[in-house]
């Protein structure tokens, strides 16, 4: 949970579980899990008549190919029109809990079943359709999976077997900050590379500069990366990172943790993996602008002692951070070196 005031005195919580991400303002819970992807009539695919029904059926499938979700995901659906099939309009246009049928088909259940069939193509539900599919939910708690191929080669038990020793899946935690009146946010623990945790990507809630921040309380978060800010577009902005965390004294937002910096404009092959021992950190007052210049202060550095970086916590002056073996500080220095680390003392192993 993160609580902040913003200066227009809103005073806000958002709180993250392993399903959703919520702002609570008086009382209330508005919904703002981060969007992973939209399909419209202008992307690639288009969303143009992609609902098809099955007559007698309470069953909705939407055909986009390479749509990406999973079973279980939370997908928002609007501007349909025509009552596909005989659906009304505003039972496909809301959220729904979808299943995946395969990679350019999921599925969803509304309470009236449709009076006709509509099949592809072309299908049915117009040429205004939005289709915002929320990133996956996580574990609530470390999960054992015992699933093909976790012990030795095929599974342990004959081929195409489980094995006996699980793959740890780690549970979905959130960072959060603020950065001015908005909310910066990442997962933790996304996926697990070797044992060691990998954080997520970076997730960014605009509060706006309304009075009332009604609209802003309706928006999801966005992808970091994809974001124009104050007009300057997104560059460099790290898809992995293990921690989030924004120095309020110099307004620069730092990761603990992160893949390492490459030209976006021509990415290596493979991409560097993300190292646990990385800090990065975007330019000043620029929280989507990653990629070190001579007129910036974006710039990273890497942690010398331990495996991975566990935690930073702010302070008044400098920001406490800890690997599994020994405890640093990390300075803004207002130089062109921006930050500076320093060692204070080796620790325990965390």
């Amino acid at each position: 949970m993160w609580n902040w005031i913003t200066s227009y005195q809103d005073n806000f919580l958002a709180v993250g579980t392993n399903v959703k991400v919520y702002i609570e303002v008086g009382a209330i819970f508005y919904d703002i899990t981060p969007i992973r992807e939209t399909f419209t009539t202008s992307t690639t695919p288009s969303s143009d008549d992609c609902i098809t029904t099955v007559n007698g059926s309470t069953t909705v499938s939407v055909n986009i190919s390479g749509h990406g979700c999973s079973t279980g995901d939370y997908v928002t659906i609007s501007g349909v029109s025509g009552d596909p099939g005989g659906i009304p309009d505003a039972e496909i246009n809301a959220e729904h809990v979808v299943t995946r049928v395969d990679a350019n088909i999921f599925t969803f259940v509304v309470a009236t079943p449709a009076t006709s069939t509509v099949s592809t193509p072309p299908g049915a539900g117009g040429t205004a359709i939005d289709i915002e599919c929320q990133i996956s939910p996580g574990f609530p708690l470390v999960t054992e999976g015992y699933g093909w191929g976790t012990g030795t080669w095929s599974g342990s038990f004959g081929w195409g077997l489980s094995s006996s020793t699980p793959v740890y899946l780690p549970q979905r935690d959130w960072f959060f900050d603020n950065f001015d009146n908005d909310l910066v946010m990442n997962i933790r623990a996304d996926i697990e590379a070797g044992g060691v945790a990998v954080g997520g990507p970076i997730y960014y809630w605009e509060r706006g500069t309304s009075v009332s921040p009604a609209t802003a309380l309706d928006t999801h978060a966005v992808l970091l990366s994809g974001l124009t800010l104050n007009g300057v577009s997104a560059s460099a902005v790290p898809d992995q990172a293990g921690q989030i965390l924004v120095s309020q004294n110099d307004k620069h937002l730092l990761a603990f943790g992160a893949r390492p910096y490459y030209d976006p404009a021509s990415p290596p092959t493979p991409l560097p993996s993300y190292d646990p021992l990385l800090i990065r950190w975007a330019s000043q007052d620029q929280p989507n602008v990653w990629q070190p210049t001579t007129t910036n202060s974006a710039g990273f550095l890497r942690v010398s002692r331990g495996s991975r970086i566990i935690r930073a916590i702010p302070t008044r002056q400098e920001i406490l951070t800890f690997t599994d073996t020994t405890l640093y500080s990390l300075q803004f220095l207002g130089t062109t070196d921006v930050f500076g680390l320093q060692r204070l003392v080796t620790i325990f192993l965390l």
